[in-house]
């Protein structure tokens, strides 16, 4: 079992997309919106999305959100797998994350 996985068991989560679909989830997301934006911190276009950059328990709580951020479906993507369709390491994700931010577009 990952950090993941652990940190969600003892949350009282069988999995992931248990935690995504659940209601503390869904008030996070809000809150993440609601304090940083509904605008992709990679690209600028409309965030749908919201980037663990952490998965620890105070972030996967919402006590803390400093490890979250709203993205758009395709940048998530991009950064979440390989051209290849592969999943990316946790390492290799935020990697790919510090890539792209600073590749951002001059506002």
């Amino acid at each position: 079992m990952n950090a993941r996985a652990r940190t969600l068991f003892y949350l009282g989560f069988s999995s992931y997309k248990e935690y995504l679909r659940s209601d503390l989830w869904r008030g996070i997301r809000q809150r993440v919106f609601a304090a940083k934006g509904r605008q992709c911190v990679l690209c600028g276009r409309k965030a749908a999305q919201i980037h663990h950059r952490s998965y620890d328990r105070a972030t996967l709580l919402g006590l803390i959100l400093t490890f979250l951020e709203p993205v758009c479906k395709r940048c998530h993507e991009k950064i979440e797998f390989t051209e290849t369709g592969r999943k990316r390491s946790r390492r290799a994700v935020e990697y790919a994350f510090k890539r792209r931010q600073r590749k951002k577009p001059a506002r």
